[in-house]
Order: structure tokens, then C-alpha cells, then sequence
């Protein structure tokens, strides 16, 4: 008798927490709008397709904006603006050096699969629109006469399309501020063609990062559904 109340209040512990389980991976609330700074440092994995690479390591600042629509999934859209690097000509006759930076607009969906409040572990994926920029100087000496040297300074963009994904850890400060941090890692689509007749573009490029996020985080729900 006793065995099969016991058994009986454990099915029905189990299915009270199996249900609340499913609802937080739903997207009917508790809605929640988060916002906040980012900062890091991010490093390019491959080599550039024309120029030989000088330093592949730069910052990264931006912001991201977050729409919660259940306990464990948000939809977040971040800017990000990062370094991509330095490079130069080995050609005797090219004395040249460009710097790379990037302009990322993102958009992505946050899944928190490991949750011990107050830290959550998740993990963000998705597709960005990318504006890289290129600032070239140097001079380009003549193969006959090296002492007869053309002076070169412009700066250029293009647009591309990239995908990303992160694995992160988030700690609830308080109950509206977070500190987080996440490594991720982006592969960007840029062309290597001839930027407005200045100089080569990036080409496909590979980027790991480190950034750590200050967000603040309102409820757009009542309390009681929290």
C-alpha cells in the first residue's frame, strides 16, 4: 500500500517536472527583452589570399539585443566591429601594408541546454551580413629604377555573408543583470576581388573569438509568470 502511494507521487513528481521541462523549451514565456555591451579579442585561423599576414590578432566591440521567449531560447541580434588583421608585400617592388576590419550584423537563436541558477551554459548559432574594410599604404617602386616610387593611400569596403556559433556561460549578477562569456568561432564569405580600385579584398575568412558581455535584462511579462 504504502509502495504504491510512494510509486504513485513519484509519477506524478516526475510528470509535473517532465511538463515543466517542455514549457521552457516552448516559446510561450516567460518574454523577456536583454541588452547590453560586448568586448574581446577575436584572431583570424587561415591565411589571407594574396598577402602575407603580418598579425592575425585584433579587438572586437559591439552590442547585442536579445528576445527571450522562454526560459532556455532567445532570438538575439548583435553588431560586432572587429580587426581582421594586418598584412604586407614580400614583392621588393610593393613596400606595402594593409589593415583589415570587419562589420558584423547578426542575427542568431540562443539555446541554454545546462541551467543551475544563478549560471547557464548555452549555445548560439546563425547567419550575418559582414561589411569588411581595407586601408592600404605604401609605395610601389619601379622594377627598373627602384629609387622612382609611386606613393599609394586609400580605403575601401565590400559586402558579404557570413555564419557563426558560440558556446557560452551566463551568471545572473542580480535579477536583471548578467555577465557572460563566450568563445566563438565565424567563417565570413568576402571577396578577394579588387575593393573600389584600391586594393584586394579579405577573401573567405576564418575567426575565433573571446568576448565578455554586460547585459541588462526586463521582463515583459507579470511577475507571477516568472
Amino acid at each position: 500500500m504504502h509502495r504504491a502511494w510512494g510509486s504513485a507521487v513519484f509519477a506524478t513528481v516526475m510528470g509535473i517536472a517532465s511538463g515543466a521541462q517542455a514549457e521552457e523549451w516552448g516559446v510561450a514565456g516567460p518574454y523577456a527583452l536583454e541588452v547590453g555591451p560586448h568586448a574581446g579579442v577575436v584572431g583570424r585561423v587561415d591565411d589571407p589570399p594574396q598577402f602575407t599576414s603580418n598579425a592575425a590578432v585584433g579587438g572586437a566591440v559591439g552590442f547585442e539585443l536579445g528576445l527571450w521567449v522562454s526560459r532556455r531560447i532567445a532570438f538575439t541580434l548583435r553588431y560586432d566591429h572587429s580587426g581582421l588583421g594586418s598584412e604586407f608585400s614580400d614583392q621588393p617592388e610593393l613596400d606595402l601594408r594593409l589593415n583589415r576590419a570587419l562589420d558584423v550584423l547578426g542575427a542568431s537563436i540562443r539555446f541554454d541546454p545546462l541551467r543551475f541558477d544563478p549560471v547557464s551554459f548555452y549555445l548560439r548559432v546563425g547567419p550575418s551580413l559582414v561589411w569588411q574594410q581595407v586601408a592600404l599604404n605604401g609605395v610601389v617602386r619601379d622594377a627598373v629604377n627602384p629609387d622612382r616610387a609611386v606613393a599609394l593611400n586609400c580605403d575601401a569596403t565590400g559586402v558579404g555573408f557570413g555564419v557563426g556559433a558560440g558556446l557560452g556561460i551566463d551568471t545572473e549578477l542580480t535579477p536583471d543583470l548578467h555577465l557572460g562569456a563566450e568563445g566563438g568561432f565565424d567563417n565570413y564569405r568576402l571577396s578577394d576581388e579588387i575593393l573600389g580600385a584600391c586594393a584586394p579584398g579579405a577573401g573567405t575568412a576564418s575567426q575565433l573569438g573571446f568576448r565578455l558581455r554586460l547585459s541588462y535584462r526586463w521582463s515583459l511579462g507579470d511577475a507571477e509568470d516568472e
